[in-house]
């Protein structure tokens, strides 16, 4: 889809907009030119950050045609600085009541 048309979409309303398979395009697209690039290549740590790091620059290019950007985003497309989230990350806690026993949570009760 043209940028200028998922723009109009997602200022029209539309709230869902399924990117995985383009990003995983993104993903795959670096490890091959990483590795077309440097046949060598045997350890996966550099071809995989390759990867990631093309996976951002896409991320960070798409946010603002989705009207997602975070308010102190860069602006320049550079993908968001190491540590900093766009939202908080949801909590979850894992620990056990006072009154639960660990017996009980493996019976189910």
């Amino acid at each position: 889809m043209p940028e200028a048309d998922l723009t109009r979409a997602v200022e029209a309303g539309l709230t869902k907009v399924n990117i995985a398979t383009h990003l995983n395009v993104a993903y795959t697209r670096a490890i091959r030119d990483h590795l077309a690039a440097h046949p060598e290549a045997v350890d996966p740590r550099r071809y995989i950050a390759a990867a990631r790091e093309a996976v951002a620059r896409e991320v960070a290019r798409l946010l603002p045609l989705l009207r997602a950007v975070a308010p102190d985003a860069p602006s320049d497309g550079a993908p968001p600085r190491a540590g900093r989230r766009l939202a908080p990350a949801p909590s979850v806690d894992m620990s056990l009541s006072s009154r639960q026993s660990a017996g009980e949570v493996r019976k189910g009760s």
